[in-house]
């Protein structure tokens, strides 16, 4: 089961609003952290990016571009721009209005430009967070994200969008590679985390082989660290 997690836009972003989208789009460029890695497969309620229509990315794209010239829009300018120009149309709501394919995103931003909350501080949501069972799942959800922002506002790098293909079918080799480089390049280590991660990607992690391999540890000549099978490989 998806939940949300919200977070208060103008406080986590408010003087930094390239840092916000920089954020939106780095959260679109990790697909899997909603489609396996930290959450449930939830098109109906919460699509990744990745499923959007090229017109939808070419509007993310433009916006970016816009951004990294340096036009000054604000936090609230900016969450405008991706409600009325990208979030045009949810991909199981064909037949929406706008107001739903607003709602029926990753990240749900509709709050920020509407008066559906009189808080000073509205929020942005996480939609496709898998639900927390205790206390700490969700400190843990809760400090992951906050890590991730703290890394996006320290970064000089332009923001990148980067198109992904709509699929549902990433392998736990692939979510546990993904996720392993998302914390890899923060400084984190991964086993602050392991208990809330799709069981199969813990398990992955567990073992080592997808360290060894991204960190360039394994020598594909040496017999002993690589055993072949039916022209397949795997690491001892």
């Amino acid at each position: 089961m998806a939940a949300h997690l919200n977070i208060g836009a103008m406080s986590a972003f408010g003087d930094n609003p390239k840092a916000f989208l920089h954020y939106f789009a780095d959260y679109a460029n990790h697909p899997g952290l909603g489609l396996g890695i930290l959450g449930s497969i939830d098109l109906h309620n919460a699509p990744p990016m990745n499923h959007l229509s090229s017109s939808q990315h070419e509007a993310l794209q433009e916006l970016i571009e816009k951004v990294n010239a340096g036009k000054g829009l604000s936090v609230p300018k900016i969450a405008k721009a991706i409600n009325n120009n990208v979030y045009t149309l949810s991909p199981d709501h064909p037949e929406g209005r706008l107001s739903t394919a607003q709602h029926y995103q990753a990240i749900g931003l509709k709050y920020l430009n509407s008066g559906l909350t009189r808080a000073k501080d509205k929020p942005m949501e996480l939609r496709a967070t898998k639900m927390p069972v205790t206390a700490m799942e969700y400190y843990l959800q809760a400090e992951l994200t906050q890590r991730r922002m703290e890394y996006i506002r320290n970064s000089k790098d332009p923001i990148l969008f980067i198109r992904k293909p709509a699929r549902t079918d990433y392998s736990a080799v692939e979510l546990a590679a993904e996720f392993y480089r998302y914390v890899k390049e923060m400084d984190v280590n991964w086993e602050r985390y392991k208990d809330i991660l799709d069981s199969d990607v813990r398990r992955l992690l567990n073992a080592g082989h997808i360290q060894k391999i991204l960190e360039g540890e394994i020598n594909w000549r040496e017999a002993t660290q690589v055993e072949m099978k039916s022209g397949s490989s795997r690491i001892m």
